[in-house]
């Protein structure tokens, strides 16, 4: 479960879907593996980490290959 803290610092749970907003085109687009992508980077942050869909993803690896 994961928790959002408000304004008021109270704390609200939930237990949906994780979605984050691609930087490169700004479509929203689920993300299944947030846990796996926690465990794998010990400075993880949500506020400093950017998560592109599949297409930009995709379109990015093409240039650096």
């Amino acid at each position: 479960m994961f928790y959002i803290k408000d304004n008021h610092d109270n704390f609200i749970g939930f237990t949906g879907e994780v979605y984050a907003q691609c930087p490169e085109c700004g479509k929203l687009h689920l993300i299944d593996d947030i846990v796996e992508i926690i465990q794998e980077s010990p400075d993880f942050s949500f506020y400093g980490t950017r998560i592109y869909c599949e297409e930009c993803s995709e379109a990015y690896r093409k240039v650096f290959d």
